[in-house]
């Protein structure tokens, strides 16, 4: 994946990488996701809608806690609980003006918030089987897969909006930072039709 993600870096420009690498989705598609536009169309005001989805989100993350369930395979603990409410922008993306933010949850939580060595860090954060184990090496993989990730989030909001969004990564595990965010770009209709 390293040679490859050399080679696709050298030869394609960023634009294009990004149209590529974020409808990978790994057989996702927005389709998917109808329900949230449905309960997004209820609200009609996207900030109502993130808050509600954030509390919504985190009431089910203490639920699971209480309950001692885990999320996906993953512990909640009373410090992964408390991570999430101090992070919503993992379950919902945190709208600053025209841009949306999210941060990715990391794929071993517990570890991630118990380790002191940054390293180890981002290894727990990272959930691609394409670059993971190449945090541990000397030939980290580019960041540019990160494209990929980013269109998982895009996924979601492109089924609330019902149309393609533009998005860009903003940090990278693999680029040396402690998580992974992503930025998506909020067209001027939306803005006007959804932004009270």
């Amino acid at each position: 994946m390293y040679t490859f993600m050399e080679r696709f870096d050298q030869t394609v420009d960023k634009h294009t990488v990004n149209k590529i690498l974020s409808r990978v989705r790994h057989g996702l598609k927005p389709s998917q996701c109808a329900w949230a536009r449905e309960k997004f169309l209820k609200f009609k005001d996207l900030d109502t809608f993130i808050k509600e989805s954030i509390k919504e989100g985190i009431d089910d993350f203490e639920k699971l806690h209480n309950e001692n369930k885990d999320f996906y395979g993953q512990p909640i603990t009373e410090e992964v609980l408390d991570f999430i409410k101090q992070n919503p922008e993992m379950i919902s993306g945190i709208r600053e003006g025209n841009k949306m933010y999210f941060m990715a949850f990391p794929a071993n939580m517990k570890e991630y918030l118990s380790t002191a060595d940054t390293r180890m860090k981002r290894y727990y954060a990272c959930h691609c089987s394409f670059a993971k184990e190449s945090i541990l090496s000397d030939k980290i993989v580019s960041s540019t897969l990160c494209y990929c990730s980013l269109g998982h989030i895009k996924n979601f909001w492109e089924a609330v909006f019902d149309r393609e969004l533009d998005g860009e990564v903003i940090a990278s595990v693999l680029n040396g930072d402690s998580a992974c965010r992503y930025v998506v770009f909020l067209p001027d209709d939306v803005m006007k039709l959804y932004v009270k």
